[in-house]
């Protein structure tokens, strides 16, 4: 399959409105400050590769490549985020629903091994180099568990402001994986989570511990991402800067300050 390219593009926000840009690549350079680049991308191997997620593989790819050209300085590279965490096929145990992590799912890993065999093809055709790497490794830097904390230290004014009575909250059980997947029977207390697995009964986790287990709606975890790679983006302390491009109705690309 050959896709053309006119070097035009029209981002098209979630608010509805546009910018135009002639020079995209151009545009790119002027904002990233540092000479390493990582174009993030996110697949979700629950299922097989669909033409939405091969169209994102193929744009990161082509526009890593197309910066290289553009400034020969650049170091760029793909960086593939595994959500082996988000929730697989759900079921129901009475009146609740119940879930596991797409990662305890049958076809996960034939999935993700498609994915690595569309990766590899690219990086032979443009010479960018991948990087993969899962949720869980995400969850356990140091700017996600601060930004997480902060969430759920406050998450009351949170769902305020988002206009809702609750966010989902979850975490697997430690023996089973099960998850509540709306959260129907955590209980919340100051500094204190408790869930409820009807196979193993209650597990409390401290907010102020260790917060890597826990999981938010796609919402949440997609503004938690963004918040930490502006963290990164904007300290010296990290040699790159990351750019996300989401798999979303408009194919956002999202940019350093997004």
């Amino acid at each position: 399959m050959r896709i053309f390219c006119d070097g035009l593009s029209c981002k098209v926000l979630k608010n509805g409105y546009s910018i135009l840009e002639k020079d995209v690549i151009t545009g790119m350079l002027t904002d990233l400050k540092k000479q390493r680049l990582k174009i993030s991308i996110e697949i979700m191997p629950n299922t097989e590769p669909d033409f939405a997620a091969l169209e994102t593989i193929l744009f990161a790819f082509t526009l890593a490549k197309q910066i290289k050209e553009a400034d020969q300085t650049k170091e760029v590279s793909i960086l593939c985020e595994v959500i082996e965490t988000a929730h697989g096929s759900s079921y129901w145990i009475g009146k609740i629903e119940y879930c596991k992590n797409v990662q305890n799912t049958v076809d996960f890993y034939t999935c993700l091994q498609q994915y690595t065999t569309i990766l590899d093809l690219y990086k032979k055709l443009t010479g960018v180099e991948y990087e993969v790497r899962y949720q869980r490794e995400f969850k356990r830097q140091k700017e996600a568990i601060e930004i997480t904390k902060g969430i759920l230290a406050r998450r009351k004014s949170y769902w305020d402001g988002l206009g809702v009575k609750s966010l989902t909250v979850s975490k697997p059980c430690r023996i089973c994986g099960l998850i509540d997947c709306k959260g129907v029977n955590n209980k919340y207390s100051s500094n204190h989570i408790t869930f409820y697995c009807p196979n193993h009964g209650l597990y409390t986790v401290n907010i102020n511990e260790d917060v890597s287990d826990i999981d938010f709606e796609d919402e949440i975890r997609n503004k938690i991402k963004k918040d930490v790679y502006a963290m990164i983006n904007q300290n010296p302390e990290y040699d790159y800067e990351i750019i996300r491009i989401e798999e979303s109705q408009y194919r956002d690309l999202e940019t350093k300050n997004a």
